[in-house]
């Protein structure tokens, strides 16, 4: 079945030119049984489709499996049971895709790079799983990338063992290739009540 037969979310946007470019997730319904009765989906990947005017558009056929741009990594591999939540940047005349990838037991970030978009290399593990205690320890997802003061940051959700679990955090990088994450959580706020509040 087509990679995304089921549904497809977390579409990215790049325009260039006149063309926007839209990366995303899309899942067939592949499952795989957990025991005791449950199950857990597999072999999400991502896809691609373009546009004239970011209304309509056409998806782009890949060649990484039933349609897909990017599929799951070989078997041992850390994304190996799947590739989710692509982000997008062109740096220094190539396109560089940050996604999140399971192997099973946790997602974690890695990065490809292209030139056309479609046809990806893999280049590995961007950011990993934190130590324990950590705000990411039991994983890593949804990737944002972005150029900012002079260098790269990669923002992200961390899921930790104690609740809240969910928590956003970041690293920084000077060539978005190597990244230190950056202590602390990021603080959201308002600089002023909303308005009647």
């Amino acid at each position: 079945a087509a990679f995304d037969s089921v549904y497809a979310c977390g579409l990215c946007v790049l325009k260039e030119d006149s063309i926007y470019r839209g990366w995303y997730t899309g899942w067939n319904g592949e499952i795989e049984h957990a025991g005791g009765g449950n199950s857990r989906k597999i072999n999400f990947r991502i896809g691609c489709a373009t546009s004239p005017d970011g209304l309509r558009w056409s998806k782009v056929r890949g060649a990484a499996g039933a349609g897909s741009v990017l599929g799951p990594g070989a078997a041992g591999r850390q994304d190996a049971g799947g590739v989710a939540h692509p982000h997008v940047l062109r740096i220094d005349g190539e396109l560089r895709l940050w996604y999140e990838g399971s192997d099973g037991a946790a997602w974690r970030l890695f990065w490809a790079t292209s030139v056309d978009g479609v046809n990806w290399t893999r280049r590995g593990l961007a950011l990993g799983t934190g130590p324990s205690g950590s705000l990411d320890e039991r994983g890593l997802h949804n990737p944002l990338a972005f150029r900012r003061k002079g260098q790269y940051e990669l923002w992200y959700q961390g899921h930790s063992v104690t609740e809240p679990s969910r928590h956003i955090l970041r690293a920084a990088s000077t060539d978005a290739q190597s990244w230190r994450k950056i202590p602390g959580e990021v603080a959201l706020h308002l600089d002023s009540p909303p308005a009647g509040g």
